[in-house]
């Protein structure tokens, strides 16, 4: 017999309370179209659908988890008898808890209806609306790689404390290999974008030009530069790397596991005082956007950093109990088979008043960094390296193409930024979401 969402939760959430313990069921059911294009031709489509379930049971201060699709009733029985014998060879972690119901739940616009009447045709014809788009911006030729993707899908959750919550979300994404030539080099430009919402024509091709211009700075002839100290601008793409990093540096969980460059020191200074860091769930049609996290927990707006004075971390229930603080509502399922862990839902430097032209326009030496081959970080010390593809700026104007590699602190970036842009960048696969950054005096290396 094939239960409902609602019906397979409630059923779960019976056998858990017959059984005087605690639990939690976490249903998706999704819906998802793909197409991939390669040098202008059709390579594949996909269509996919189906449901998920997670079930946690928690039985005398531990807790067990299992996983399972389909909601036939015998597969959902079988699934909470595996979840209760895991508590038995579980860990006993006084920390464990489930979210109580909340007393208001932010409304957030996060669903594009259209999926709804969607199909495998109109999955196509987005595709190469894009693919017919890029092109026209020049020095974009086209993309030797494009893979375009729709996703639907409907979150239930509800645990034996009462909650019972329900949404429908929207994940559309598309990334892709572009070419650029002009009429001394050719180069190639790694793009990926991600959104809730069907970009319109106008939407893809602002995207189209912000890349176009990127590749018009790194088509230009490359030479070599002095190693030395220059004020250095971080395009969105490059500004992600190093934001990720700080992310991974606010997580409690690794916060009270391993330790970051960050603990022990809330209410310390460890940025210049224009830095606002922001985490915020409630930003209508944002990516990361959704009305709850993955416990139940309100979405909500957190000032992580606040004029460069460090205010608090990321939480889930687990870390706030064990540090006596709040949970922040930002607990993710990054699978069903895994506990919830601490995750971003839009992570962003807060934008100021300046233009990113003007941050170009006012540098008298400096380098604009356009592009980012790969970054390394040390989580402990904050030790952060990255090289990168970039343009030579002087007295404004660019002058040529430059290949350097940054070996610095995080909180070095931090403290030294002088100007951050008036917009912010499109979301990276990490849901961090980045302005333009301007930062003095960053000691670069020139790399062939």
């Amino acid at each position: 017999m094939i239960l409902s969402a609602k019906e397979s939760a409630l059923f779960l959430i019976e056998k858990a309370q017959r059984r005087r313990a605690d639990g939690e069921a976490y249903i998706v059911e999704y819906k998802t179209r793909e197409a991939t294009i390669e040098n202008n031709e059709i390579q594949n489509t996909i269509q996919a659908s189906g449901v998920g379930v997670a079930f946690r049971v928690s039985y005398n201060g531990k807790m067990g988890l299992a996983y399972a699709s389909g909601l036939d009733r015998d597969n959902l029985y079988q699934l909470f008898e595996d979840a209760f014998l895991s508590t038995k060879y579980a860990v006993k972690n006084d920390f464990n808890a489930f979210a109580e119901p909340p007393k208001t739940v932010p409304i957030v616009d996060i669903y594009d209806s259209s999926l709804d009447e969607g199909t495998i045709r109109s999955t196509i014809e987005h595709m190469l609306s894009i693919n017919r788009i890029f092109p026209s911006c020049n020095p974009i030729r086209g993309f030797d790689l494009l893979h375009y993707t729709e996703k639907g899908k409907k979150v239930f959750l509800a645990n034996t404390k009462g909650l019972y919550v329900s949404y429908p979300t929207s994940d559309i994404s598309f990334w892709g290999i572009l070419r650029g030539k002009n009429k001394e080099n050719e180069q190639s430009y790694s793009i990926f974008h991600k959104c809730k919402f069907f970009p319109n024509e106008a939407e893809v091709t602002n995207i189209a030009k912000d890349y176009a211009h990127k590749l018009s700075s790194l088509l230009m002839t490359t030479k070599e530069i002095k190693n030395g100290e220059y004020t250095t601008i971080f395009s969105p793409q490059v500004t992600n790397k190093f934001l990720y990093s700080l992310l991974l540096s606010l997580r409690a969980d690794i916060v009270i596991k391993r330790g970051t460059f960050l603990s022990g020191r809330l209410n310390e200074k460890v940025a210049s005082n224009i830095v606002d860091v922001v985490d915020d769930g409630t930003k209508n049609k944002f990516y990361g956007t959704l009305p709850v996290d993955d416990e139940g927990i309100p979405a909500k707006s957190k000032t992580l950093i606040k004029n460069g004075v460090l205010k608090g971390f990321l939480h889930t229930i687990s870390t706030a109990r064990q540090t006596k603080t709040e949970p922040t509502g930002n607990a993710k399922r990054y699978n069903l088979n895994k506990f919830p862990s601490v995750g971003a839902t839009n992570f962003f430097i807060a934008t100021k008043d300046t233009g990113v032209n003007d941050l170009i326009a006012s540098t008298v030496k400096g380098v604009y960094l356009c592009d980012s081959m790969g970054h390394g970080f040390d989580i402990a010390t904050g030790n952060f390296s990255l090289p990168a593809r970039g343009v030579l700026v002087e007295r404004g104007e660019i002058i040529h193409s430059v290949n350097v590699f940054i070996n610095t602190k995080i909180e070095s970036i931090l403290k030294n930024i002088e100007g951050i842009s008036d917009v912010l960048g499109y979301p990276s696969w990490t849901d961090v979401i980045s302005p333009t950054i301007k930062v003095r005096g960053l000691f670069l290396s020139h790399i062939r």
